[in-house]
């Protein structure tokens, strides 16, 4: 905690990215578009990837996940079964 908490946090949030803004379009004491155009494009590719790939990523894990909890179910009810038989029953 800080003086100024989420405010303060903001404007130098602001202020970096102004700046960072400037350093991209920038190029020695020349003004150029080219480099904002590639981080734009790769900024672009990386929130195609992260709404489109990401997800199936996250719906895969949640299936593998309940794949192996429902194993280990079967497993301890397999378990618990053959622990409860009486001795002479296979």
């Amino acid at each position: 905690r800080f003086r100024g908490g989420r405010w303060l946090a903001f404007a130098f949030t602001v202020l970096f990215g102004v700046l960072g803004l400037m350093a991209s379009i920038t190029v020695g004491s020349k003004t150029s578009l080219a480099p904002l155009v590639t981080l734009a494009i790769i900024a672009g590719l990386v929130c195609i990837y992260v709404f489109t790939y990401v997800p199936r990523l996250e719906r895969r894990d949640a299936e593998e996940l309940a794949a192996r909890r429902a194993a280990r179910a079967a497993a301890r009810a397999a378990r618990a079964s053959t622990e409860a038989a009486p001795e002479g029953t296979p």
